[in-house]
């Protein structure tokens, strides 16, 4: 359904989210 495909992509943007931000904790900028 409509509804399931919208929680899938919420989903796969909070996942993208903390990714990025583990990278950043990880490795952090050096400028």
């Amino acid at each position: 359904m409509l509804a399931g495909t919208v929680q899938k992509r919420m989903a796969g943007a909070m996942v993208a989210l903390e990714l990025e931000r583990a990278m950043e904790v990880c490795r952090p900028d050096e400028s």
